[in-house]
């Protein structure tokens, strides 16, 4: 992969933990998923960027959450993607819709309280439910049969791709998850839930798009 002709969208969902990488040059990520980083830095900021980029390129060629599953059959692959992401992102997403709303409850007064957050997380969750579901009825009972069927694969990676643009949404949202210096407990914790869905939905992603659909 060459990292300063990639978009920003294909670097974070085919390389889990570049998300944390890209954060904390103050890349604002989310704003630019269809730039490159050519586009979105000037030539003064590839050499003050070039670590990032270093660190980026080492993710790429030695992703540790991608290489332990390589040589692993697919079947272990699917359990192990059920377990950790889809009855996960389940309860993450039940438990944040339920702290979104009493925040909105709470605060909705105050200028920063991210009026409407439950309703779009419960919108996330439809259809982020909606996509697991075809995964574990459909595709994935394929795959373990050894059959990769070419079009529902496509379907899936285009319904991932629209789940990394709800998470843009989202972080607009939330204002990229920044905490002001009055948030109660409720808000703190939501934030660190969201923080962490969204590290674990991208894994997710970069798993199932380099390893479990390849055969």
């Amino acid at each position: 992969m060459n990292m300063n002709d990639t978009t920003l969208c294909e670097i974070i969902k085919n390389i889990p933990g570049s998300i944390n990488v890209l954060k904390s040059y103050d890349i604002n990520v989310y704003t630019n998923l269809r730039k490159t980083l050519n586009e979105l830095l000037v030539v003064e900021d590839v050499i003050k960027y070039s670590d990032m980029i270093d660190k980026l390129n080492d993710l790429s060629r030695d992703n540790k959450e991608l290489l332990k599953f390589c040589d692993i059959p697919h079947q272990e692959l699917i359990k192990h993607i059920i377990t950790n992401f889809h009855i996960k992102h389940r309860d993450q997403l039940n438990q944040a819709i339920e702290l979104a709303k009493r925040v909105e409850i709470t605060h909705y007064e105050h200028p920063k309280c991210p009026i409407g957050l439950s309703d779009f997380l419960e919108a996330i969750a439809n259809e982020l439910y909606s996509h697991m579901e075809k995964e574990e009825q459909i595709l994935f009972p394929m795959i373990s049969q050894g059959i990769y069927p070419d079009g529902p694969i496509f379907v899936m990676e285009q319904e991932h791709d629209d789940h990394i643009q709800a998470l843009s949404s989202l972080m607009v949202l939330v204002n990229h998850l920044e905490l002001h210096e009055d948030a109660c407990q409720s808000w703190k914790k939501l934030y660190l839930l969201l923080e962490q869905f969204e590290s674990d939905i991208l894994t997710h992603i970069a798993l199932e798009n380099n390893i479990l659909f390849k055969h």
